[in-house]
């Protein structure tokens, strides 16, 4: 498909944060300066299902985004404005769906990810999935993009999409692969520099998974005796009690 180019963003003003996580779509958040003079004009150009290409520069991932959200407006702090932007892999979730009604098990192969994604992308490398795992029972109704992830979810490989601007024209190639888990994905070899290319470094630990316990540690080879105040028994009286071993159990 050939794209018809809108404007060029200006890419010594603006500020852009590319987000790539495995199994999930590429987002992409920019902000911009607001053009007072023209304000229809930047309603236009940054409206919802408009693209923006991204260039493989500076560190980001080559990628054809397509805005998803109503553009944020900063009139008066910042006057700038915020516009957030899928990757257009989301599309499939607006095309014709997935019908199978009864349950058919099917390899998953180049020939039929050409069948069932041919259409949007171009399929490129396919590698074999880990033992029988490539044999997937598949039925139902869903998306093209819930099809897609049912297939990582059943056979542990992962799809990952690849885009690239044609060199004579505005034509974007969309590429598909299916990848083993050790394949799919980047290495980076940018050094990073706090005092020039990053801002800061940040480590985020999911603990979902994780829990802390805490409970009482009690010795069940003796008795404990313990001391309290019992105040029916005048002020300042201490009376000693013992716990049995049943005691402790209960506990």
């Amino acid at each position: 498909q050939n794209e018809n180019p809108l404007e060029y963003l200006d890419s010594e003003v603006l500020e852009i944060s590319q987000t790539s996580e495995v199994g999930e779509l590429q987002t992409l958040s920019i902000t911009y300066p607001l053009d007072d003079e023209n304000i229809n004009k930047t309603r236009t150009l940054f409206k919802i299902g408009n693209k923006v290409w991204v260039p493989g520069t500076n560190g980001l991932d080559p990628c054809l985004y397509v805005i998803s959200n109503s553009t944020k407006y900063d009139y008066w702090d910042k006057n700038h404005i915020v516009i957030e932007l899928e990757e257009v892999l989301v599309e499939l979730n607006y095309v014709e769906l997935f019908q199978q009604y009864s349950a058919e098990t099917k390899t998953i192969n180049k020939t039929l990810l050409e069948e069932q994604f041919g259409k949007y992308y171009n399929i490129g490398t396919v590698e074999s999935c880990m033992g029988s795992r490539g044999n997937v029972a598949l039925n139902g109704t869903m998306t093209k993009l819930e099809l897609l992830r049912f297939i990582e979810e059943e056979t542990s490989n992962i799809f990952k999409t690849r885009y690239e601007k044609d060199k004579n024209n505005n034509i974007i190639h969309r590429y598909l692969d299916f990848l083993q888990p050790g394949n799919a994905g980047k290495e980076h070899d940018t050094v990073i520099d706090l005092s020039f290319n990053a801002e800061n470094i940040e480590y985020e630990v999911d603990e979902g998974n994780t829990y802390r316990a805490i409970a009482p540690e009690f010795s069940l080879n003796s008795n404990i005796s313990a001391s309290n105040v019992i105040s029916s028994a005048g002020v300042g009286s201490v009376a000693s009690t013992e716990m049995t071993r049943a005691d402790l159990q209960k506990v």
